[in-house]
């Protein structure tokens, strides 16, 4: 057998027009999202604005010099910068969303700016779009498309709704999968962004929007957990908080899926999970981004989180069936199944069931996600002990199994060595053999693979043996390798 850590990663080189194209249609979408977030935030004047107006103003002359119109639109999901089709990776996939959501709002397609396009225009511009709150508001819209139509900015219109005569409302190739567990993923991050938004300046919480962002993740796993379930291995986001809100949602629902909980009650759990640490926009941004250890007076400020949620809940939202669960987990999820963990109160009750699993998915989640106060990462199989560990006295040790047999033996995301020499990305579990899950095969002995393919880690290749065999999970540093390209990629 060839030794499999010669595996040799290939050199990227820019090849085409095509690629330039796509580098500064990534670049201009990047700096278009950070103006309009730019605008809602700060005043004209304010320096930030204008050094990240000069940034977004350059790249946008330097797109002209390309071509004399340079349009921003999304087509059935896909954002185009003109007609090439922006393959976002996954630092971009925020401002993709957002860009989306936004033309969903105004019911275009996108923007247009011609070649002479004035800076006055273009303050003019950021001026109007300062107005987007992302409210359901019919009115607010019409007289926001007023304002950017018409001959009110010059070098500049809205692109009308255009769509590739595709749907992806029935997914049935894996392309399309892919591409609406996307959707439903990165549309959820985008929605937890918004309530932390609001949270943190005293808004009412999008609780209607917040429930049609979790029902759509529950009908996701209902139909096929596979891609849903493998975004999860996204770990390098930004802010860390965003993505393990819908990370803990995700697992908490594919958990009640195999206890067998009816819709109702997994859209309820979902809606939960999501809000589970929304106390912590209550809590100083400098002590949740501390680098390094958190010292004793930082952790009574973090044991506050809970309680500051329940607070939080209970003034945004009406009392009923979604809130109610949501005040008990963000209360409990930090409680321990001996009675110890915190808030304290001095009496020991039974933890509610939605909290067991929250607990659950959020440590598990949390420990094997990187944050600035963490030196190194945990790897699963740390976590996976830790866990077991911890049953009967943290955890309750029956969803703790149920748990580990969904993640499986190696949850996805992980890359592993095999016997053969190549590295692969595990895609998802087989429920039947935990331990050979399905995975995508992305490099040999020879580099990396052109066209990565998806195996069977089961297949036999005669009548007791099997092709392929797990040596070893291995770190993804250690080859140059980043998950999420390959797990964001196109099949």
């Amino acid at each position: 057998m060839v030794e499999a850590d010669a595996i040799k990663t290939a050199p990227i080189e820019i090849k085409s027009g095509a690629q330039q194209e796509q580098l500064v249609g990534k670049q201009l979408v990047t700096q278009l999202y950070v103006m309009l977030r730019t605008s809602c935030l700060y005043d004209f004047d304010n320096d930030s604005f204008r050094s990240r107006f000069a940034a977004f103003r350059d790249e946008l002359h330097s797109a002209l010099k390309l071509t004399d119109t340079v349009e921003i639109r999304s087509v059935d999901g896909y954002l185009f910068f003109g007609d090439v089709r922006l393959r976002v990776d996954l630092d971009g996939y925020l401002a993709a969303r957002y860009l989306q959501e936004l033309f969903d709002y105004l019911k275009i397609s996108g923007f247009e700016f011609l070649r002479g396009i004035t800076d006055d225009t273009l303050l003019k511009f950021f001026g109007i779009m300062s107005q987007y709150t992302q409210r359901d508001d019919k009115e607010h819209r019409e007289q926001m498309r007023q304002l950017l139509g018409g001959d009110n900015l010059p070098c500049f219109s809205l692109v009308p709704v255009t769509t590739l005569q595709s749907s992806l409302e029935d997914p049935k190739t894996i392309k399309e999968k892919k591409a609406l567990a996307k959707q439903c993923f990165f549309g959820a991050i985008n929605k937890v962004g918004e309530i932390v938004s609001h949270a943190t300046a005293d808004r009412p919480l999008p609780v209607s929007k917040v429930k049609r962002t979790v029902q759509i993740l529950v009908d996701q796993l209902l139909s096929d957990e596979t891609y849903l379930m493998e975004l999860t291995a996204l770990k390098d986001f930004d802010d860390y908080t965003f993505a393990h809100s819908v990370n803990v949602s995700i697992y908490a629902v594919a958990v009640g899926l195999r206890l067998g909980m009816p819709r109702p009650q997994l859209a309820e759990l979902g809606f939960a999970a999501i809000f589970h640490d929304i106390g912590k926009t209550r809590i100083s941004k400098d002590l949740l981004n501390k680098p390094g250890k958190l010292n004793s007076s930082d952790w009574e400020q973090m044991h506050e989180h809970p309680v500051h949620g329940v607070k939080l809940i209970g003034n945004s939202m009406t009392l009923d069936g979604y809130s109610a669960r949501a005040m008990l987990v963000a209360f409990e999820h930090h409680k321990n199944l001996d009675g110890s963990g915190y808030p304290y109160i001095d009496r020991t009750c039974e933890l509610n069931l939605y909290s067991r699993i929250v607990a659950i998915c959020d440590f598990f989640d949390a420990i094997t996600s990187r944050r600035r106060y963490q030196s190194n990462d945990v790897g699963k199989e740390t976590a996976f002990s830790e866990m077991m560990r911890l049953s009967a006295s943290k955890f309750d040790p029956l969803l703790v199994k149920v748990f580990l047999n969904m993640i499986g033996f190696y949850p996805a995301g992980t890359l592993l060595l095999l016997d053969t020499g190549e590295l692969a990305i595990v895609i998802s579990t087989n429920p039947e053999h935990i331990a050979r899950p399905r995975v995508r095969i992305i490099a040999n002995t020879s580099g990396l693979l052109d066209q990565p393919f998806v195996v069977e880690l089961i297949d036999h290749s005669g009548e007791h043996d099997f092709k392929r065999n797990v040596l070893r999970s291995v770190s993804p540093e250690k080859y140059g390798i980043r998950i999420s390209d390959f797990i964001l990629a196109e099949e």
